[in-house]
């Protein structure tokens, strides 16, 4: 008779499976990620208002925790291990969009919320009539080098299906009203580094026919973003037409008048100043492809101000501005966050952002929200 030895059998069978990372990124189950992040988390810090917000973060699959499809029922969030005092325990209304292979997370699109996201886009969590009721804990700080728990849970309203072979994977959260006025809870993240968002120069600084003048406010751009310059046109609620191509070799003053034509514009964008005391005003300028070359390219930018009063030709400009752009992050760098929080960006109302309503991101970062996906 033949023997069969089971124990070896045995002891396959008990030893334990070797542990696969449930966290995104991958490697974060029980390591914490040694940064923390505020829009749409902190409740209120003094005067200022991290909620609501709009935020939208962005994972390369190389620090997806699966292989092959993934169906997405619940994202969990734990506190940051950082010694920040103050944590409160409160209710949070949310809402969260999922889309995959949108922008990849080397450039973002810092001009416009949407342009992030990508193919399958749907709301998960929330429906379009309510968001949905999130409790967070008044966790304690974890011991020095260990993580939280993730105790922050957000379940899905309807699951959601990452197919196999996705390239990056766009997450959007909307922050809505909080059950109490003061206090934080900021959630465990990991920074991976910042960009490179180019420069910008003044081309004719000290040269102007606009009394106020329109000043310039310098706003990154990289391939992959929609091309968005700001401006403080001192004039609340006046139409003006943007100017933008290449620069002209020397200034054309227009006859009549000390105004200064620097730029042979290829478009000719309209935009309605904000309501503020500066009148500010985004000029979007269409998205830039994502393509290599086009880092290091340089393009004039100007505001015309159709007005009879201004001059015999009844038209005023802005001073020049060329703008450089920038590599974005580092190929090393796979997830960030575009986000806005207090006063409104969009609107430039100086009221409070409307997390719905926001369409342009104020702030960037190469931070990485860490999640366990379930």
């Amino acid at each position: 008779m033949r023997m069969v030895h089971l124990f070896p059998f045995l002891l396959l069978a008990a030893a334990p499976l070797s542990a696969q990372s449930t966290t995104l990124p991958k490697g974060f189950d029980t390591l914490p990620g040694g940064s923390n992040f505020w829009a749409g988390w902190d409740i209120k810090a003094g005067s200022t208002f991290y909620n609501p917000s709009r935020a939208i973060y962005l994972f390369d699959s190389s620090v997806f925790p699966w292989t092959g499809a993934k169906i997405v029922r619940e994202l969990q969030v734990r506190r940051t291990n950082l010694a920040l005092t103050g944590f409160t325990a409160h209710t949070k209304k949310m809402r969260i969009f999922l889309s995959v292979d949108g922008n990849r997370p080397r450039r973002p699109d810092t001009g416009s919320f949407d342009g992030n996201h990508g193919k399958a886009k749907a709301l998960v969590l929330g429906t379009v009539t309510a968001p949905k009721t999130i409790n967070f804990l008044k966790t304690p700080q974890p011991p020095a080098g260990k993580s939280a728990p993730f105790d922050v849970r957000m379940v899905l309203s309807r699951p959601y299906i990452i197919p196999a072979g996705t390239k990056s994977l766009t997450l959007e959260i909307r922050s809505y009203s909080a059950s109490v006025n003061t206090g934080r809870w900021r959630p465990d993240c990991k920074f991976f580094g910042s960009a490179n968002g180019g420069s910008s120069i003044t081309l004719n600084p000290n040269k102007s026919c606009l009394t106020p003048p329109i000043s310039p406010v310098h706003l990154s751009a990289f391939p992959g973003t929609t091309f968005t310059h700001r401006w403080q046109t001192r004039r609340p609620g006046q139409a003006f037409i943007g100017l933008i191509g290449v620069k002209l070799p020397t200034g054309i003053k227009l006859p009549g008048t000390t105004c200064e034509l620097w730029t042979s514009p290829l478009l000719f964008p309209v935009g309605i100043s904000g309501t503020d005391a500066l009148g500010t005003l985004d000029m979007a300028y269409g998205k830039v492809p994502d393509q290599k070359n086009l880092v290091g390219l340089r393009l004039t930018h100007q505001l015309a101000w159709p007005n009879a009063k201004v001059n015999s030709l009844g038209l005023g400009l802005s001073v020049a501005r060329e703008t450089t752009f920038g590599s974005g992050y580092a190929a090393t760098v796979p997830s960030c966050v575009v986000y806005s929080y207090g006063t409104a960006t969009s609107f430039f109302n100086n009221k409070i952002v409307n997390p719905d309503l926001e369409k342009d991101p104020r702030f960037f970062s190469g931070r990485a929200l860490i999640l366990n996906i379930k």
